[in-house]
């Protein structure tokens, strides 16, 4: 499988981004768009894997996180 590598700048420290980008992923993820359980899911980073709850408490796990390293901004 080929990497994904996007960039995107903002303006906030490299710490406070990465904790928006991680443990605050429900509050930006466009469920609405991009969800497969549809209407009232949330989503967030568990036990290593990337997962959608739907509202009937279904989950499904969009991936597995194998690497993860926060330094100097770079991830």
């Amino acid at each position: 499988m080929t990497p994904l590598h996007r960039q995107i700048v903002v303006a906030a420290t490299a710490g406070r981004a990465f904790a928006v980008f991680t443990t605050e992923i429900g509050l930006w993820w466009p469920l609405e768009r991009f969800s497969v359980g549809g209407a009232g899911s949330s989503v967030e980073f568990k036990n290593g894997r990337l997962v959608e709850t739907a509202a009937d408490g279904d989950t499904h796990e969009w991936g597995e996180v194998t690497a993860c390293t926060a330094t100097a901004g770079r991830w």
